[in-house]
């Protein structure tokens, strides 16, 4: 085994001279530089933005539920070193100036907010201002509705249950903003100590308690500021902590955190996660490629040497030994350097970006790159692998007669299991199984398809070349004559394209989508708390001063409870945790479909005429019965279809609906939304007041102020440090994308050009020949160049094909976005590949065109 090592290292030196071990090196020192400065850059992005999101729910973790929560997972959220704050909410009845008013309250405990902070004003509608803790013994914020409907400002004192309280402040925003926009209670924030004292609680009260959570370095409290970037350890033992308890949780406990919650900024981030981690997977796709074509070549090269170590008496289990510790030694080589290099380009990345990102983005960590570093070692066995296994077949003949090639070595499995590996590192790359296998596996597909289509436009190609123009004719026939090539490098080169024009179109399309679902007009308060003779009155106050605003919508609080005569507790398991059944859902109705919506299953309501006739309709549902529209996820959770029949209870009234259509609803529009819609008349009867939202340019705080002297029951909510959060994080990841698509072309381009002079000895044979036989400088770059035409107008088109597939699959899989064909880039990607192929084929071939016939013949012999 020494003897082994000892040649395996003096070959690796002797080859390093080598144009196809420089080309093997070269192929993964790229991947590793792109992977570790693409997974190093969007590591930092990605924590940064999910810490920036846990600022809206107050921790990393919520757990929620309505009894007493079991002491141990306390206990052991602690012995794991997590920080923790209690809070309990309930609603109870607010006392001032001889006027009640129905609140919620929320109880907080000792270091809440974990993250985040606070918003106050001592005025209404004010300047605000940021408190990172919760109110002194004694004291209480309240928001603005409580203010209003009690008539009282900061300084008075309110009563809540046996206690009396002084009002500190006016409550702009809660750290936590999990809540419900629609509530109709007003809010009020106290002290936790001073809940037992106020004796509102007592055996049977409905309360939810809340515990928040943290990673020790993740908090407000102490030096957290400093210290919350300090180790990924800390969100790691979040996980571990949160896989530990699911198990435990009851049908009345829940677990959330910011990312996986139904906020909108949850929704930003998982978008922004699911574009990077694309990204990512990019690049470790590009590498396979690069390295794939590159060890093809380097074990064709190595057949002499093969066959003279074959000579010299060595066995074929030395051959494969000598030369997979050559790949090692290339991979370890090329892998340490290339990450560092990748680590070092990641701060130049972040530097260029300066001024666009947040300020306080996470520092780097060691994870990213060592995961890089292994990835690039492991695509580089897993690809070079099967090629190397051909040389220990080569036989000791081929010293006499070069053109002996070895026999065929059955490489399926060896494929197979580099596919696999792939696999396996673009799901520790991205941590997204759906993303991972619709890419890979479609890609992998696609690569067989690559070669069928690519023969198949050869072969047909060939037989109407006849009838192209005489240059174009002999550029075809060039290619054609190397088909066994030509497959392979339309197949790499239309899987560098597919790679490249796939992310513009992912970023073209989808961020241009979410960047104009929250345009600059997007409503920033909403009101609630209309009264139903009030409401033309508001309406036209909004329009009298220019005030853009969405529809009313009827508001009346209901439970869910049966589906189809089944209790809804039986139809549910707890492990679907689907919170609509869980609580009680605001209810409204409409004679229209919102512009947000679409219906995806059945039909709208009926349209009446004048004397309320029916018009000819395709209505499944009878026109006597109740019906109701229902959103599409929530029917999907609950299995419901069209014509189910749903049960309601509305103010201890029960009432029976059918459904009779089901809508695709846009929750981040900033917009009233509901899950249920009931046909005008159904509810109408019951109490209800109204909602709508809209949009004030720089906060006009004399116009909300004459909202509040004007309508004293109408509760305005601001939305728009909400809104700035989500348009931040789509604007710093649109500008992320844009320097990683440019890395992954960078990439791609050097990958081809690698690919390219892979194929230059086989150039510099062929042109020895033509030169020999008195063939013109002319003549060869002539030839080269049409070949490189043909190969590009191939692999775009092909490249085209591919995208236009693999984006169908991850638009209606993954991003859960409307698809649509890309005319514009059918013309564009076959020109742009032509263009980068051409100048690279030139620059690569440049020492073959330009080379005297003697240099030449030299070479090849």
């Amino acid at each position: 085994m020494g003897h082994i090592l000892r040649l395996g290292f003096k070959h690796w030196r002797s080859d390093f001279s080598s144009a196809e071990m420089r080309l093997l090196l070269i192929a993964t020192l790229v991947a590793a530089m792109s992977m570790t400065m693409i997974t190093t850059f969007t590591d930092r992005l990605t924590r940064t933005m999910e810490y920036r999101a846990s600022e809206l729910i107050a921790g990393d973790l919520i757990l929620q539920g309505q009894n007493s929560m079991n002491p141990e997972w306390i206990d052991e959220a602690k012995r794991r070193g997590l920080n923790h704050t209690p809070a309990i909410v309930f609603s109870t009845m607010a006392y001032a100036n001889d006027a009640l008013e129905l609140s919620r309250v929320r109880a907080v405990g000792k270091g809440y907010p974990l993250k985040g902070e606070n918003q106050v004003t001592d005025q209404p509608y004010g300047k605000s201002k940021i408190i990172d803790g919760a109110p002194a013994p004694g004291h209480v914020w309240v928001d603005q509705r409580v203010i209003q409907a009690l008539n009282i400002s900061v300084g008075d004192t309110i009563e809540l249950g046996d206690s009396e309280f002084l009002v500190e402040y006016i409550l702009v925003q809660d750290a936590d903003r999990s809540g419900n926009f629609y509530s109709p209670f007003g809010a009020i924030m106290m002290n936790l100590d001073d809940l037992e004292a106020t004796g509102v609680l007592g055996p049977g009260s409905r309360v939810t308690q809340k515990h928040y959570f943290t990673a020790p370095s993740a908090s407000n409290a102490g030096s957290a500021h400093q210290g919350k970037h300090d180790n990924n350890a800390d969100l790691q033992q979040i996980i571990q902590f949160a896989d530990w308890l699911k198990p435990q949780l009851t049908e009345h406990e829940r677990l959330s955190g910011a990312i996986d919650s139904d906020t909108s900024m949850g929704t930003a981030v998982q978008r922004a996660q699911q574009y990077l981690s694309l990204a990512s997977l990019v690049a470790v796709l590009l590498a396979g490629v690069a390295i794939a074509m590159a060890s093809q070549r380097f074990s064709e090269r190595h057949y002499e040497t093969a066959a003279l170590l074959r000579c010299l008496g060595a066995q074929q289990k030395d051959i494969s030994r000598i030369f997979i510790l050559k790949l090692l030694i290339t991979g370890i080589v090329a892998s340490v350097l290339g990450s560092a290099l990748g680590f070092l380009a990641h701060y130049g990345l972040f530097q260029l970006m300066q001024g666009l990102l947040p300020t306080d983005v996470m520092p780097a960590q060691w994870s990213p790159v060592i995961i890089s570093m292994l990835s690039s070692l492991v695509v580089l066995l897993a690809f070079a692998f099967a090629p190397i296994q051909q040389l220990k077949s080569v036989s000791p003949v081929r010293v006499l007669r070069r053109e002996l090639n070895p026999k065929p070595v059955r490489l399926n499995v060896f494929y197979l299991l580099a596919i696999l590996a792939i696999g396996g590192l673009a799901y520790v790359l991205t941590g997204n199984f759906k993303l991972t296998l619709i890419f890979v596996v479609g890609l992998s597909a696609l690569s067989l398809l690559y070669g069928g289509l690519a023969a198949g436009f050869l072969v047909l190609i060939h037989r109407i070349s006849n009838r192209l123009p005489r240059r174009i004719q002999t550029g075809f026939n060039q290619l054609y004559r190397h088909r066994y090539y030509a497959i392979s490098q339309l197949g790499a080169f239309a899987f560098i394209f597919t790679a490249i024009t796939l992310i513009i179109v992912v970023r073209t399309d989808l961020f241009s989508r979410w960047q104009a679902s929250i345009p600059a007009d997007t409503p920033n308060h909403f009101a609630i708390n209309v009264l139903p003779d009030t409401k033309n009155e508001f309406e036209g106050f909004l329009k009298q001063n220019g005030v853009n605003a969405s529809d009313f919508y009827p508001i009346v609080r209901g439970r869910l409870i049966e589906i189809n005569g089944q209790e809804v507790k039986q139809a549910v398991s707890k492990e679907d945790n689907v919170r609509a059944v869980q609580r009680e859902l605001s209810l409204t109705w409409s004679d229209h479909l919102s512009e947000d919506s679409e219906i995806i299953d059945g039909d709208w309501w009926p349209i009446t005429n004048e004397v309320n006739s029916v018009e000819q309709s395709p209505s499944i549902i009878p026109p006597e019965v109740n019906r109701v529209s229902i959103e599409s996820e929530l029917a999907q959770k609950l299995n419901i279809k069209v014509g189910d029949e749903l049960t309601f209870t509305i103010v201890g009234q029960p009432l029976s609906a059918t459904v009779h259509n089901i809508r695709q609803v846009k929750w981040d529009n900033f917009k009233p939304n509901f899950y249920m819609v009931f046909e005008p008349g159904v509810l109408n009867d019951f109490h209800h007041t109204y909602i709508n939202s809209f949009y004030l340019k720089n906060q006009n705080t004399e116009l909300l102020l004459d909202i509040n002297r004007n309508f004293k029951a109408v509760t305005i909510i601001p939305t728009e440090k909400v809104i700035k959060q989500v348009r931040e994080i789509l604007e710093q990841t649109t500008v992320a994308v844009e320097y990683i698509l440019m890395l992954v072309l960078l990439a791609g381009i050097v990958l081809l050009f690698a690919t390219l002079l892979s194929t230059l000895s086989l150039r510099r044979h062929e042109a020895a020949i033509y030169r020999t036989l008195g063939a013109s400088g002319n003549y060869i770059r002539n030839l080269i160049v049409y070949e490189y035409l043909w190969l590009g107008l191939l692999a775009g088109g092909l490249a085209m094909l591919s995208t236009e597939l693999l984006s169908w699959a991850l638009y209606s899989n993954v991003f859960d976005a409307d698809w649509k064909p890309h005319p514009l880039l059918w013309v564009f990607t076959p020109l742009f590949a032509m263009a980068v192929i051409v100048i690279s084929g030139w620059l690569a071939s440049r020492p073959v065109m330009t080379a005297s016939p003697n240099r030449l013949l030299r070479e090849v012999g």
